[in-house]
């Protein structure tokens, strides 16, 4: 936790200067368990271990279904009821913060 703590920092830094912005690609396989993973995908499992990926390790299950897992995981919030603009839910997402940075972004899912 401490090594994606100090990249989101080092990442947030190179914000401020357009030329080092980095991209951020967040691939989330939350049905799929992590030794199963390195089985059945290893050439995947080597891209993603390179030093310039990070994992989340002790990423864990927060809802039973994957939009409350993946809401956990673009706010750091956990999901209140099923519908994302409640006003239960006033997190801001990954990608609004991004954008006010001057990001680009793009959300796809299969």
């Amino acid at each position: 936790m401490k090594r994606a703590r100090a990249a989101i920092k080092l990442k947030k830094k190179r914000l401020k200067d357009k030329t080092l912005a980095p991209n951020i690609v967040v691939l989330l396989l939350d049905a799929v368990a992590r030794q199963q993973l390195h089985r059945a995908l290893p050439l995947t499992t080597a891209v993603l271990q390179r030093p310039e990926w990070i994992g989340f390790e002790r990423y864990s299950l927060t809802g039973a279904n994957s939009g409350p897992n993946q809401f956990a995981l673009y706010t750091g919030q956990e999901l209140h009821g099923r519908n994302l603009t409640s006003s239960n839910n006033t997190a801001v997402m990954l990608w609004t913060r991004l954008k006010d940075e001057g990001c680009a972004d793009a959300l796809t899912c299969d």
